[in-house]
């Protein structure tokens, strides 16, 4: 369900961030801190589906997976599930909202300074 709805929470984002262009007020900051968090959201999104896929694979394959323990695979860098390797590394998509995040958070510390300078 997360995954379906996941073009409508960017919308929400967007608007989020338009608002707090708008605004004038030191009190709606929070504005911006909605759509900076989006990498930790995306983080935070992607453990549950590690581990709910490692802890529910009975529900995929019948009694095909019934003899495998639940498992978490490793979120970043180099793991081991029963004799595979796994791998899971940061991509481009992650580094360019990290940036976003780094964006907003100069633009708070910026519209901040201006609010008080006015």
């Amino acid at each position: 369900m997360l995954m379906v709805n996941s073009p409508y929470f960017f919308i929400i984002f967007i608007l989020a961030g338009i608002f707090f262009m708008i605004t004038t007020k030191r009190l709606y900051a929070f504005a911006a801190w909605i759509p900076a968090l989006v990498p930790f959201y995306f983080l935070l999104v992607y453990i549950f589906y590690l581990y709910w896929y490692g802890h529910n694979l009975g529900l995929h394959g019948g009694g095909a997976f019934a003899g495998i323990k639940p498992f978490m695979p490793t979120v970043f860098g180099e793991g081991k599930v029963a004799q595979f390797t796994t791998e899971s590394y940061p991509y481009y998509g992650f580094f360019i909202a990290l940036g976003g995040f780094v964006s907003f958070v100069f633009a708070l510390l910026l519209k901040r300074k201006a609010l008080k300078t006015s």
